[in-house]
């Protein structure tokens, strides 16, 4: 189970990572705070010192570019355990 988070990990954070070294954005870090508070839009942007809306910007290009429904909650749950697991 361990090698199957590790590579949904890759998969999913490599996508981000990807855009982010493409584009100077910040979608691998947006999405991994995001997964730590919960989902939670408010506690997402106070942790990252931005606005809630562009966190919402960033959340929607984050779902587009990876091909994800966070609002499953068995997506989100895998996001998460993806995030957590160790490469």
């Amino acid at each position: 189970m361990a090698e199957a988070l590790v590579a949904q990990r890759r998969e999913l954070f490599g996508v981000l990572e990807a855009e982010d070294a493409a584009r100077n954005t910040d979608y691998a870090r947006t999405l991994s705070v995001f997964l730590q508070h919960g989902g939670q839009l408010a506690h997402t942007a106070d942790a990252l010192g931005v606005h809630r809306h562009t966190v919402r910007s960033r959340m929607a290009r984050i779902q587009k570019l990876c091909g994800i429904d966070l609002s499953d909650p068995a997506t989100f749950a895998e996001a998460f355990f993806a995030a957590t697991a160790e490469v």
